[in-house]
């Protein structure tokens, strides 16, 4: 396969994984993804996944990335709350959450860092309609409570008040919705650090 030919077939893909490449053609030769590289045609953004040089990507183009090169996986915490104004200033990483161990890489397009939970924890999420596939995003509900069960350092009021979070944004989440996600925790910690949040934003 040349060139011209790989790009007519992938060039809508967002970034281009190899099992899809040899899926659709198993004959496909993989040093041609090195020879391209070296042209200055792909780049490689992670080990196994391709995309097309001087592509650009909107921030919902990089969370869609972010969910398809490391799965299962949707968009959390510092990411999430960025996305529903809920924290004010903008988030360098893009931050998920997954059943998967914890990690971290850094890649040509972003800084994805993923945070593991138990299964039984890996809900509360929204489907968001994208070109390239549905973008995996927690519920604002969601955001919140992952954000507070993985950070053990929030134990009062003032540690809820030093993260700065937009209460009119607070005030207008689906509070029965998030006691039903805590509900499905079961976390004794959880439950106090979410009474301090209410505390807060006066919910």
């Amino acid at each position: 396969m040349n060139f011209p030919a790989f790009k007519a077939q992938f060039e809508k893909s967002l970034v281009v994984p190899i099992v899809e490449i040899k899926k659709l053609y198993p004959s496909f030769d993989t040093k041609a993804l090195v020879r391209w590289q070296k042209q200055g045609y792909i780049i490689k953004v992670k080990n196994g996944f391709y995309t097309f040089a001087n592509r650009q990507y909107t921030t919902l183009d990089l969370y869609r990335v972010a969910n398809l090169l490391y799965t299962p996986s949707y968009i959390s915490l510092q990411s999430a709350l960025s996305f529903y104004s809920i924290i004010p200033e903008a988030v360098i990483s893009i931050t998920s959450i997954s059943t998967n161990k914890t990690t971290a890489f850094t890649t040509p397009l972003a800084h994805c860092m993923y945070q593991s939970v138990k299964k039984k924890l890996f809900f509360g999420y929204q489907l968001l309609s994208h070109p390239n596939g549905a973008v995996r995003m927690a519920n604002p509900e969601k955001a919140v409570l992952d954000y507070l069960y993985l950070n053990p350092a929030i134990k009062k009021i003032e540690d809820i008040e030093a993260l700065r979070w937009n209460i009119p944004v607070l005030q207008q989440l689906n509070w029965p919705l998030l006691t039903g996600y805590l509900q499905l925790t079961g976390s004794r910690n959880l439950y106090k650090k979410t009474g301090l949040l209410k505390k807060y934003c006066h919910a």
